[in-house]
């Protein structure tokens, strides 16, 4: 398909009186891009390391888990609860904030209860 083009590219050329060349110049090369900063290993190593010896935060570990969102059905005063805690700064998000009253209200339950909760989360969590 690309010589049936260039031939007639050659055709029409040669009808005009244009030389050849015209079919040469169809493929036009920019000029070679530079990099903006030069890539070097050493800062790269650097930047690994430091980021290896920075604990994680508790979004990125929320990232690693990999859950799918979901939504939840609330009255409008706890959804301006939440929005009002968010605004005060005490969690990034509704879900890193449920997340944390969740975590405190489990801390509350007794032992048995804290078992019982942990086997049917497990199961919940198996079901995906």
């Amino acid at each position: 398909m690309l010589n049936e083009h260039n031939e007639k590219v050659e055709e029409k050329t040669e009808k005009e009186g244009v030389t050849k060349l015209v079919r040469k110049q169809l493929l036009r090369h920019q000029p070679a891009v530079a990099p903006t900063q030069p890539f070097n290993i050493n800062e790269m190593e650097k930047e690994k390391e430091l980021n290896a010896s920075q604990p994680a935060t508790q979004k990125e570990k929320k990232n690693m888990i990999h859950d799918t969102i979901s939504s939840l059905r609330v009255r409008k005063s706890t959804r301006n609860k939440v929005n009002a805690l968010i605004n005060l700064g005490k969690a990034d998000s509704a879900d890193m904030l449920v997340d944390i009253a969740i975590d405190e209200y489990i801390n509350t339950l007794a032992k048995e209860e804290r078992k019982t909760f942990e086997m049917l989360y497990q199961v919940l969590q198996n079901r995906k």
